[in-house]
Order: C-alpha cells, then structure tokens, then sequence
C-alpha cells in the first residue's frame, strides 16, 4: 500500500472543512430565522410557510454535509495521523447527524419541535468544537 502525502492529505481534509463552513454560512441565515421565533416565547408562529422555507434550505445543506461525509470516510490519513483521523470522521458523522436531526426538528407537516432543534444544535456546538480540536492536533504533525 503505498504511503498517504500528508500535504495532500491535509490539502483534501482543508477544502472539506472549507466546504462545510460554506454550507453552516449558507442555511445560517434559515437557522435564525427559527431563533428569533424561539425568543419570542409563546408569541412564536413556526408556520408551515415558514418552516417549509427552513426545511428546504436546511435540506439542501444536509444533501451536501452528506456528500462531504462520503468524501471523509473514503479518505486514506497518513500512518501517524490514522487514530486522529479516525476521530475526526466519527466527530464528522456525529456533526451531520446532528444535521440530520435540525432538519427533522423543522418538517412543516409535523410542526415544530424545540426539543429535538435544541438537542440538535447541541450536538452540532459539540461536534464543531470536537472537530476543531482534532484537526489542531493534526496539524501539529505538519512540521
């Protein structure tokens, strides 16, 4: 088996995450949308107009988070970097999951569910932060 280029490797792994930043800057508008109607309290209306605009765009990221998931599982680390990569792809499954569940928690023929959109949302801060993490102690193997 020949040996994985950790610059290319990192390469590949950077326009990922580049991705995934674009498609989180892409539904954040649709996301807010939802937490202005949260903080509204009991005077919030998730209507169906409302939650299916969320949902499509919210479906849309999902589609392409999913694309990217195949594309980070199918990826070959380098041998030092292969315990933390196989972190990062289960910290990654983890984050579209939590994805997934956003987009379940907004379906405007069942209505609006809090608990499953702040459950979600949790998973996603997590995973965010676990995936940060894991990618700064890959790259101190750069040098």
């Amino acid at each position: 088996m020949k040996p994985v280029n950790i610059a290319q490797f990192f390469q590949q792994l950077g326009q990922v995450m580049q991705e995934t930043e674009q498609i989180g800057g892409e539904m954040h508008p649709y996301y807010e949308k939802i937490e202005q109607e949260i903080e509204k309290g009991d005077d919030a209306d998730f209507s169906q107009e409302l939650l299916a605009q969320v949902a499509l765009a919210f479906e849309d990221g999902v589609d392409k988070y999913n694309e990217l998931e195949k594309t980070i599982l199918m990826m070959m680390a380098p041998a030092k970097l292969m315990i933390l990569f196989k972190q990062f792809q289960s910290q990654y499954q983890s984050y579209v999951q939590g994805c997934r569940d956003m987009l379940a928690a907004v379906d405007p023929e069942q209505g609006f569910d809090l608990t499953k959109f702040q459950e979600a949302e949790k998973v996603q801060d997590e995973k965010s932060q676990a995936l940060a993490n894991t990618m700064t102690k890959m790259m101190r193997f750069i040098r």
